[in-house]
């Protein structure tokens, strides 16, 4: 081995080297020996090892006498010496002593082979006027260029016109001035064949300098030796002859190492190979005899004259040109071996196709067949798969891919050498499998395939890919329950025609990211996720698992929906003096609201979650629609009755008395009072804003966790995608955790200890049934009299109550006062305590003269005299707008309008007995004594009435 550091001064060892004429003056501008050393040093430094030269194998070209001494004295010292690319006969060349053996490039199929590629670039029959490049005055280098030229001339039916011949001496500066000077005398030169590519080099300058664009395209220029690759990549010279020289493992290397195969297969045979007699007997001999017959040379049958030959004697001209050139085999007897070569092409691929597909008896409708006669293994894959859309209404997604097929067809390989691959060839032109999309549902004349030619590598493996367009076929009922938090998996069926016996199918899954559509994703906003692929007969079915995007719906519907229920329930938070057509307005609003967003959310027929959601939304609609209108009935009939005025008096004194406590306990009384309703909310509207409000939470929250469809409450997709991970489960969460804090804080101040408020429940229920057994004593008198059996019974029950209401009060006094011990308090007569919020105000015979009286009315020891109206003493007018007033004939100036007999008496009448609420028409309006005002109970339109009487 030599020191590679000897080569760190080359360009100086080459000058001295050139000075000391032991390097030939035809190898001055070529490589150098190994490390820029003479062979004396080359020589020196391999016995400076102190080795055996005997078990020394030196390998080395020995070309124009370089190095021969040196050969010479390593085979007379018994070492074994291989010579490639040629060598010039050692002196010590006794072959029953020596060892040695010579490798040398084939060099004319090298060149047949330039030439093969130069007929199948341009054409037969081409006419041809060729420009010479020789190197030195070796012929073994003239057959580089001769050989081209010949077959052309024989093989492709070339028309020789004219040549030129120049001799470069491998020189690339005088390969330039002779081909400039060539082309300035015939610039009609249509083909140049030079003996190695540097010599194209100066020929490439020339053709620059003397030649337009277009006459330089038109040039055939072939070369060799393959060491300007360059030449190649810019499509310059057509083909290059490569020897492998410089290719380890091929050609001339490939035989070198066969032969040491060899040697060492006889050392362990026991029959060493140590001459060169001995490789010789090695090749003649097999089996201890010789079994060589007959060999040809120069096998040339067809030629004109033997044809001609064979039509004048009948001879076939086959027989006899074998017959001319047959001898006994005896190739065994020389001492070297032509090495195989190859070349190099600017078309490489085109090349290669044409090898494979052309040239050959090749057949795309014959199917590829694996070495055992089993099923071809057929790889299928899926890359680049983008979903575009997904109708789940029904069962399809529209997306595009590309489908790869992969398999091996050993009649497609090729030599890497020639070209590294892989080559492209159009899918006619070579066998593939018939493959279609299983689940593919858009019509055929609607489809759109884009299919690639086919890639082969040099092991002959084949790639199809195609890609394909369109809607597939999707399983999505049994997922869609869940929407809009339904996942689905879907697939892609690549499916082959061949049978089973013919093609095995193999799963080469889904390569790369699989991009997701407007409104779908997959795990948590990522890309759709593969979920591995399924062989199944002929058929590989590609899926991959697909979530919707919840976020949309979510938005759009659930908290849209949810806003409106809150809008719904704001009902029970407007007052219903006044306003009953507004909180029916609202409530029916939100009714067909919800209504229309169920019909706009609906995208299947399947009864998803969001339809239970709108289901639970529309039931708790309806509730308090319902409740409403129980609510604004009861209130009507209240006003209808006196009101509760006094009553509302008592319960803003009681819980004032609250509020002045702290601060704290007036803040959070007056939130609670707003969140959960006082006793001077009606009881619908306070039930509804204390229990169905936060049942409301409660079911959405739980909903968050659960999907009702059938199967019901098996699925676990809402709680894994929805549940905490949804904002509809902590608004909620949020908003009752508000009403349970603010709920423990009012508990914790005190305030829902026994106090006036709760007191004040029951005193409002008995004060209801002393108002309703006034008015029923009221149409006793009108009815019966007042010594009537119902009137006597009336009073006794009178009494029983007002003695419980008298009770009551005083245990509220005293309790009162032992919470308060230090205020302005004064006792009454009968010695039990009296607040100043409580003393008997109004008129006796109210409800609160009643319970603050010391002595309760009794009933009248005579009866009562009838009421009688006088229509012409009293009047009763009601006004009019002025738009209406001329559609009455009896008016009043300047808008009155008279009430009839029958209600103005009721008015009378109720003046009289001093009530301040009257129903009139039925109970359709209400007039107000106090304010002198008709209400419409309906519309909640107020006018004036007036009274008129004479004297």
């Amino acid at each position: 081995m030599v020191d590679p550091t000897l080569t760190a001064n080359c360009a100086a060892d080459l000058g001295a080297l050139k000075a000391s004429g032991a390097l030939a003056e035809d190898f001055h501008d070529r490589a150098l020996p190994l490390g820029c050393m003479v062979p004396d040093d080359i020589r020196d430094k391999i016995e400076e090892d102190g080795v055996d030269l005997s078990d020394v194998v030196v390998v080395g070209a020995a070309r124009a006498g370089v190095g021969i001494d040196m050969y010479d004295y390593l085979l007379g010292q018994n070492a074994t010496v291989l010579f490639v690319y040629g060598a010039s006969p050692p002196t010590n060349n006794d072959t029953s002593k020596n060892f040695y053996w010579t490798f040398t490039p084939d060099v004319e199929t090298a060149a047949q082979l330039v030439a093969a590629e130069t007929c199948r670039r341009f054409g037969r029959g081409v006419e041809h006027r060729v420009l010479k490049l020789y190197g030195n005055d070796q012929p073994a280098f003239d057959i580089r260029v001769d050989a081209q030229l010949e077959w052309l001339w024989k093989n492709c039916e070339a028309k020789i016109t004219k040549t030129t011949e120049a001799r470069a001496r491998f020189d690339q500066d005088l390969a330039y001035e002779l081909t400039k000077k060539a082309l300035i005398h015939d610039p009609s030169i249509t083909t140049i064949l030079a003996a190695n590519d540097r010599m194209l080099l100066g020929a490439r300058k020339a053709i620059d300098e003397t030649l337009s664009w277009e006459g330089a395209a038109k040039l055939m220029i072939a070369g060799f030796d393959r060491v300007e690759e360059h030449l190649l990549d810019d499509d310059f010279m057509v083909a290059s002859a490569d020897q492998y020289v410089g290719v380890a493992g091929a050609g001339l290397w490939r035989a070198v190492q066969n032969v040491l195969d060899a040697v060492d297969a006889a050392a362990a045979a026991g029959d060493p190979i140590d001459t060169t007699d001995d490789l010789k007997a090695y090749f003649a001999e097999t089996t201890g005899e010789n079994l060589w017959e007959k060999c040809t040379a120069d096998l040339e049958p067809y030629t004109d004259a033997a044809v001609a030959l064979a039509a004048e004697t009948g001879v076939d001209a086959w027989d006899a040109a074998v017959a001319d050139v047959e001898a006994d085999c005896a190739f065994y007897e020389e001492t070297t071996t032509e090495t195989e070569t190859s070349c190099q092409y600017a078309d490489a691929e085109g090349f290669t196709v044409d090898a494979l597909i052309h040239h050959t008896s090749y057949q795309a409708t014959v199917a590829a067949k694996t070495d055992d006669d089993s099923p071809l293994p057929v790889t299928a894959s899926v890359r680049e798969l983008e979903i575009q859309t997904m109708d789940t209404a029904g069962g399809s997604f529209s997306a595009t891919a590309w489908v790869d097929l992969e398999w091996v067809d050993t009649r497609l390989k090729y030599d890497s050498n020639v070209f590294e691959g892989p080559i492209r060839v159009d899918i006619d032109r070579i066998w593939v499998p018939e493959m279609y999309i299983h689940n593919l549902q858009t019509p055929e004349g609607l489809q759109l395939i884009k299919r690639l030619p086919a890639e082969v590598k040099p092991d002959g493996s084949v790639k199809y890919s195609f890609r394909t367009v369109g809607e597939y076929g999707c399983d999505t009922d049994s997922n869609l329950r869940n929407y809009p938090y339904d996942v689905h998996t879907c697939s892609l069926d690549v499916t082959v025609a061949e049978s089973e016996s013919e093609i095995d199918i193999r799963d080469g899954h889904i390569v790369g990211r699989i991009e997701g559509c407007e409104g779908w994703d997959g795990d948590g906003g990522d890309a759709p996720v593969k979920v591995g692929s399924h062989p199944s007969g002929k058929t590989v079915k590609f899926r991959f698992r697909i979530e919707r995007n919840s976020q949309f719906a979510v938005m759009s519907y659930v908290l849209v929906g949810w806003a409106f229920n809150l809008l719904g329930f704001t009902v029970f938070w407007i007052r219903a003096e006044g306003a009953g057509i507004d909180r029916s307005a609202v409530a029916i609003t939100t009714i067909l609201a919800a209504q229309f967003m169920m019909y706009e959310a609906k995208v299947t027929k399947v009864f998803t979650w969001l339809d239970w959601y709108f289901v639970i939304m529309l039931v708790y609609q309806f509730l308090a629609f319902i409740l409403l209108v129980k609510s604004s009935r009861d209130y009507r009939q209240q006003q209808a009755a006196g009101g509760d005025e006094k009553f509302f008096i008592r319960v803003k004194a009681a819980q004032s008395k609250i509020r002045r406590r702290s601060k704290a306990d007036d803040w959070t009384f007056w939130l609670f009072n707003l969140m959960f309703a006082g006793l001077e909310t009606n009881a619908l509207d306070r039930a509804a804003r204390r229990i169905m409000v936060p049942s409301f939470f409660v079911v959405q929250i739980i909903i968050s966790f659960v999907n009702p469809a059938p199967p019901v409450f098996q699925s676990k997709i809402i709680w894994e995608r929805a549940g905490f991970h949804s904002g509809l489960f902590w608004l909620n969460f949020l908003l009752l955790l508000f009403y349970a804090g603010l709920f423990a804080t009012a508990w914790f101040l005190g305030q829902f200890h026994e106090d006036e408020s709760s007191e004040l429940s029951h005193f409002k229920k008995a004060e209801k049934r002393v108002q309703e057994g006034i008015v029923r004593l009221e149409t006793v008198f009108e009815l019966h009299g007042a010594d009537s059996l119902d009137v006597q019974t009336f009073f006794h029950k009178w009494k029983e109550t007002t003695d419980k209401l008298r009770s009551r009060e005083d245990t509220i006094n005293r309790r009162r006062a032992m919470r308060t011990p230090v205020h302005d308090e004064r006792r009454v007569q009968d010695g039990s305590w009296r607040s100043p919020k409580h003393s008997p105000v109004g008129p006796v015979g109210s409800v609160v003269a009643v319970v603050g009286a010391g002595d309760l009315p009794r009933p009248p020891a005579v009866q009562k005299p009838r009421f009688i109206f006088d229509p012409t003493r009293v009047t009763w007018y009601w006004e009019e707008t002025p738009e209406r007033i001329s559609q009455h004939p009896v008016v009043r100036p300047p808008y009155w309008v008279p009430f009839d007999e029958k209600a103005a008496s009721t008015l009378e009448q109720a003046l009289v007995q001093e009530r301040s609420l009257v129903q009139l028409s039925g109970g359709k309006y209400v007039a107000d004594l106090r304010t002198m005002t008709q209400k419409n109970q309906q519309t909640s339109y107020s006018r004036r009435i007036l009274r008129e009487a004479s004297p």
